[in-house]
Order: C-alpha cells, then sequence, then structure tokens
C-alpha cells in the first residue's frame, strides 16, 4: 500500500487520468454487454473498450515510473501536463464518436464535423508521439547510478515505443488509403506489442530494483528480457512488411514466439526467486 500511496502522492494527475480510461472502458463493457458490439452505421464499443483501457494503463504506467527520472520542473510538466491534455482529448472522441455511431478516425457516414473529428484526433496523435519522444529524451539523459536497472529497462522500453509509432503511422496511412474495412494485414497486435513494451520491459528493471540485486546481475536480466520483447516486435514486423497476417505460420512468427518464450522465461524466473526469497527472508516492498 505504501508503494501506491507514494506513486498517487507524486503523480496524481496521471494516476486519475489512467484510472478514468479504466472506467470508461468498464462502462462501454456494459453498454456491449446490453446492446452488442455494433453501432451503426460505423461505431463499435470494442474499439472504446481497448483504446480507453490501453491508454488507462498506459498513463498508470508512466505515473509508476516518472519519478524514478531525475528532472526539472519544467522538464515535468511538459510530460504530464502534454499527456494527461492529450489523453483526455483522446479518452473523448473515442468514446463519444463511437458511442454516436462514427468511426473516430476515418468516418464515410458523418457529417463534415464528423471527418473535422477525425482530424483533430490525428493532430491530438501527433501531440501523444511528441509528448512521449521528450519523455525518452528524459529517459536517455539519464546517468545510471540511482535506480540503474529500472533506467535501463526504461531505455529498452522507449526503443519498443517506436515500433509502436510505426505500426500506428501505418495503419494510419492503411486506413487513408483503403478505408476502414482494407484488405490489408492488421496491425493492431504489432500495437499492442510496441506500446506495451513501457510495461513488459520496465517491469523487469523494477522487480530488480525490488529485488536489490547488484547492478551487474541485474543488468544482464534486463538486457535479455529488453532484447527478447524487441526481437518479439521486430519480427512481428517484418512478419506485417513481408505482407502476412500477424499469425500466419512464417520464420518471422517462429522467431517473435521463441522471443516471447524468453521473455516469460525471464518473468517466470524473476517470480519463483522472489517468492522463495519472500518465504525465506521476509522481503517487503519499500
Amino acid at each position: 500500500m505504501s508503494v501506491i500511496k507514494n506513486i498517487y502522492t507524486k503523480e496524481k494527475g496521471l494516476v486519475w487520468t489512467g484510472c478514468t480510461g479504466i472506467v470508461l472502458s468498464l462502462l462501454c463493457v456494459v453498454f456491449y454487454l446490453f446492446y452488442g458490439n455494433e453501432i451503426p452505421p460505423e461505431g463499435e464499443w470494442t474499439k472504446a473498450i481497448t483504446f480507453n483501457l490501453a491508454i488507462g494503463i498506459f498513463s498508470l504506467t508512466i505515473a509508476i515510473l516518472f519519478p524514478y527520472l531525475k528532472v526539472s520542473l519544467k522538464e515535468r510538466k511538459i510530460v504530464i501536463y502534454g499527456l494527461i491534455t492529450t489523453f483526455w482529448i483522446a479518452y473523448l472522441i473515442e468514446t463519444i464518436q463511437n458511442a454516436r455511431g462514427f468511426d473516430p478516425r476515418f468516418t464515410h457516414a458523418g457529417t463534415l464535423f464528423d471527418r473535422l473529428i477525425g482530424i483533430f484526433l490525428g493532430v491530438d496523435s501527433i501531440f501523444i508521439i511528441a509528448s512521449l519522444v521528450y519523455f525518452m529524451v528524459l529517459v536517455f539523459r539519464q546517468d545510471k547510478n540511482e535506480y540503474a536497472a529500472v533506467r535501463l529497462a526504461m531505455r529498452y522500453a522507449c526503443a519498443a515505443l517506436w515500433i509502436g509509432f510505426l505500426s500506428g503511422i501505418w495503419m494510419i496511412v492503411q486506413g487513408v488509403i483503403t478505408g476502414p474495412q482494407g484488405e490489408m494485414p492488421n496491425q493492431m497486435v504489432l500495437h499492442f506489442i510496441g506500446f506495451h513494451g513501457l510495461q513488459t520491459i520496465s517491469i523487469i528493471g523494477w522487480l530488480m530494483e525490488y529485488m536489490k540485486l547488484p547492478y551487474q546481475k541485474a543488468k544482464q536480466y534486463v538486457h535479455l528480457g529488453g532484447i527478447a520483447w524487441l526481437v518479439l516486435g521486430i519480427s512481428l514486423l517484418a512478419q506485417a512488411i513481408a505482407g502476412h497476417d500477424t499469425f500466419d505460420f512464417t520464420p518471422y512468427l517462429v522467431t517473435a514466439l521463441i522471443a516471447a518464450a524468453v521473455w516469460f522465461y525471464q518473468i517466470a524466473t524473476i517470480g519463483l526467486q522472489i517468492f522463495k526469497n519472500k518465504n525465506e527472508n521476509g522481503v517487503e516492498i519499500k
């Protein structure tokens, strides 16, 4: 509980923004259960559910990681206020437009107003990317003295974010060229892998700090887990570039599955070690 309280105290805005996304996602689930997924002519509850949940989790992740960075008040405001503002705009557009029955990005059934909203959401996405790129700059500017394992993991996670950016840009271009029902490979899994690398890689560094391992030992875990996740994303990106759907059986998919297995092995090994240490020594999170 002390960890949660500390995060909330330092990053209330991001925490509330993240919780809002999760609550919005759950509300959309209720409508989905009562009325089904489709909202004529173009809206879908599942799009609002997954979008709000993903942004909510992403916001909470930044709230957890940001205190590990040594930044000035000005630098902090640029990232935090930038993300909070753009995330709220994205929540509103994604939820309201789907609830009204229109595709929030590439509507073919809406009015000029709805198309302008789609353009505005695109501009908002650019500002989200700009805020995250600035966050990356801050991450790579850090020294390696304090919280070294977490900061190393965050660098790998920032590299994974670029896979998320590329897949997002790909989907935007795909939507413009082919429309919402285009027959090109679906990039949502790749998009998920890229952006959620922020959680899946950073957690390894955080667990290293929790276990209080020497940095030389901790960085081995971080390097292996970070490289495995990047190989997973790059393999799926190569799969898409080659024109295959995500789960078409190819050498790229085999490589991705092996990389995913390595990452899971890392997490399982760390988890078992923590469980063992807790039973033997009564480890406390501080």
